[in-house]
């Protein structure tokens, strides 16, 4: 039986006149990556992304942000994760979050590991420092073109 690999991701954006920005998180290990978490037992995949935006960002889900009711992309597959060598059981959900209002966007942007990219430089794979994104995140994105390039 394979192993399960079942995570719930949050794509916060923010929406301004000059385009879409979406946030990303800098990991201990410096790589960048999108808020997302595992899915716990009895846990959707909505519920899940919900938690890692509490947690990750420290905002409260009743004051702070919405997440969509509807996920942009669920799905099911078997694969080999990027740096591992066995085959995984892949569940996974994207939620758009929006946030709800602007001095939450200032607490964002004053928080040291947390920066908003363009949808191009989602896709190419980096942060705003050359810093790579998570493989795994990276993967999921161009495989499954959850963010276009040309969505700025």
């Amino acid at each position: 039986m394979l192993t399960r690999w079942f995570h719930g991701y949050a794509l916060v954006r923010r929406i301004e006149s000059a385009g879409t920005r979406w946030l990303i998180l800098r990991s201990a290990d410096g790589e960048w990556d999108l808020v997302h978490g595992e899915r716990q037992k009895k846990e959707s995949f909505r519920e899940t992304a919900s938690r890692a935006v509490s947690e990750q960002l420290g905002l409260n889900p009743t004051q702070d942000f919405l997440v969509s009711t509807m996920a942009i992309l669920n799905h099911e597959f078997e694969t080999i994760l990027p740096g591992e060598a066995t085959p995984r059981f892949v569940a996974v959900s994207f939620y758009p979050v929006d946030i709800y209002r602007a001095c939450v966007l200032e607490k964002l942007d004053n928080k040291p590991h947390v920066s908003w990219v363009r949808a191009a430089e989602l896709w190419q794979g980096h942060g705003p420092d050359g810093r790579q994104l998570n493989p795994v995140t990276q993967l999921l994105v161009r495989r499954f073109e959850i963010i276009q390039p040309w969505q700025d």
